[in-house]
């Protein structure tokens, strides 16, 4: 079966940047800004992002570009990493279970967002206990009364999430939030039901409206009293933490899982590319839209919160910020709910999270369909839509542990170990496969052969990048990784049961255990030529070639319709 491509250029940009751009650039970056220097972190963040962040892009544009190949089949070009590939879907396949719970999250926040009274602003509901209180009004923070909680945080907690004391308290399902997830695989489907050919078209409105928000919440809170409170914190820089290595190592995970290599998806994503694409242009697009929209989504999240600290009589607004869903759906829908026509700037909001969260999901899921999908490609492939529809519905039951009252806490669980550990891992073989082991001069050879031969200090580049820094940089956050490793605890900083964080343990090792079984599987098949484990497979070398005999025909085919238009145009 022929490989579907791209209808026009600009969908392959709008897809890698919607599925890079996602939620993470919001509720994660402003708050690493704010606890670690703040303008002085920007300084390690753009030097990973231009000596890893860009190659990485460079490498991985490169592989899937120039096999036509989803990650499964990609890596036949050194059978001994095969379990790669897998590794990959199954990582993504793990990623979409537990990201469409925040999906619906976000939805149900958006649906309670059209009342002029939104509903997380007072302590009068039937969810909220007598220790509720509310920050409208407040001028002192030291007037907060002791061992009560916000409004926003009982919503979060008694409305939306419903939670049970403990993680073995499952206590039903959680009707609204299983609702708001059926509404977001729906979504999901209907814009993957036909590949690349309907996400295509949808992407110009996920990958570009996100921006409209942001631009109306970053002129809405500059305008507010109050606001240069929290842009001096996001601004000004504490030059003396560039000494310590947290910094850069926070700087390195956070561009790391922001741009989305070893994920699978940017593989993906450029194997429907046309064979001769400048993809090279696009390597380094990438990188400065994903760091130029975090930088910019910092001046949408500080100046609100610092109108918030301002009405409070205090000038620190960190003692307000918190990181991850923590920022997203209760630090900052308390802030918007304090400011005039808050439920408007509350529905962008939301909105904003939604299509950022939506298009980063297009890519995850199309990973792990095409994955399947290129493996057998004589049964899955033929009914696409089909089977799109059935991951859809197989994985909204994966996730229904994450709709129970017990939610809350299976979802840190998974979060905790689904993907941080075995992502790094990925990324450090996937390296040394392609730059040791394929030849990282051999695959910029490749690259030459699609965009065109590079300088000669383009070439020392490159390889030089691709040697070394990358792989130091990979083998350097993966030890990082596992020595920073903490379990992880509730609230109250009671540690999880033991029985929950050796199921997390079960979790993690799930997108792994492809890695050491295809690696053994390939070396009992070739005992007796274990050389031919570092040698591409047939069945890759033969898609390689037949993506450069299409490439040839379609020029020689577009050469045949442009003279036949000047032919036309001499007898006119």
């Amino acid at each position: 079966m022929e490989r579907s491509e791209w209808s026009k250029p600009i969908q392959f940009i709008l897809s890698i940047i919607g599925y890079a751009v996602g939620l993470g650039n919001i509720w994660r970056f402003p708050y690493l800004v704010l606890t670690n220097g703040g303008g002085a972190f920007l300084v390690p963040y753009i030097t990973f992002m231009l000596f890893c962040g860009i190659p990485f892009c460079f490498m991985e544009f490169t592989l899937g570009q120039f096999s036509g190949l989803s990650p499964v089949e990609a890596f036949g070009f050194a059978p001994l990493f095969r379990g790669l590939g897998w590794a990959m879907l199954l990582v993504s396949g793990m990623l979409c279970i537990y990201y469409n719970i925040v999906m619906a999250w976000v939805v149900f926040y958006f649906t309670q967002s059209f009342s002029w009274n939104l509903p997380w602003k007072s302590c009068n509901n039937s969810w909220n206990t007598p220790n509720c209180f509310t920050y409208t009004g407040l001028t002192n923070m030291s007037s907060i009364p002791p061992n009560s909680t916000s409004s926003t945080m009982e919503f979060w907690t008694h409305r939306v999430l419903e939670s049970s004391p403990d993680i073995s308290d499952f206590g039903g399902v959680n009707k609204h939030l299983c609702a708001c997830m059926a509404v977001a695989w729906i979504l999901t489907f209907l814009c993957l039901y036909k590949g690349i050919k309907t996400s295509g078209k949808v992407v110009y409105v996920t990958a570009l409206i996100p921006y409209v928000f942001l631009s109306i919440l970053v002129v809405r809170g500059l305008t507010l009293p109050g606001a240069e409170i929290g842009l001096n914190f996001y601004i000004k820089a504490d030059w003396k933490q560039l000494k310590s290595l947290t910094i850069w190592t926070r700087a390195a995970v956070q561009v790391f899982y922001s741009l989305g290599p070893a994920w699978g998806g940017l593989i993906t994503m450029s194997s429907y590319n046309r064979y001769h694409r400048k993809f090279n242009w696009d390597a380094f697009l990438l990188p400065i839209v994903c760091g130029g929209t975090s930088i910019f989504g910092g001046f949408a999240v500080f100046p609100i919160v610092g109108h918030m600290a301002y009405q409070m009589g205090s000038t620190n607004v960190s003692t307000l910020m918190n990181s991850g869903p923590g920022l997203a759906f209760i630090v900052y829908p308390e802030a918007l709910a304090q400011i005039p026509g808050a439920p408007i700037f509350t529905v962008c909001f939301f909105a904003m999270l939604f299509t950022l969260g939506l298009d980063s999901q297009f890519a995850t899921l199309e990973t792990m369909t095409s994955g399947f999908m290129d493996r057998f490609p004589n049964t899955l492939g033929r009914h696409k839509t089909l089977f799109t529809l059935l991951v859809c519905i197989v994985q909204f039951f994966l996730g229904f542990v994450l709709v129970t009252r017990a939610g809350g806490y299976w979802f840190q669980i998974f979060d905790w170990y689904a993907t941080p550990i075995s992502i790094v891992l990925i990324a450090t073989l996937e390296v040394i496969a392609i730059s040791y082991v394929y030849g990282a001069k051999k695959m910029l050879g490749h690259a030459e052969t699609m965009i065109g031969k590079r300088s000669r200090f383009g070439r020392i580049f490159w390889t030089t990048i691709w040697y070394f820094i990358t792989p130091c940089f990979t083998f350097y956050l993966f030890v990082t990784v596992i020595m920073d490793y903490t379990p992880p605890y509730f609230t109250n900083g009671k540690p999880f049961p033991s029985w929950s964080v050796a199921f997390g343990w079960c979790v993690a090792s799930v997108s792994m255990i492809p890695i050491p079984l295809f690696a053994i599987r390939e070396m009992w098949r070739r005992r007796h030529n274990l050389k031919s484990l570092f040698k591409p497979m047939e069945y890759w070398t033969d898609a390689c070639e037949a993506r450069l005999r299409q490439a040839e025909m379609r020029k020689i085919r577009e050469a045949e319709m442009e003279l036949d238009g000047i032919e036309d145009d001499v007898r006119e």
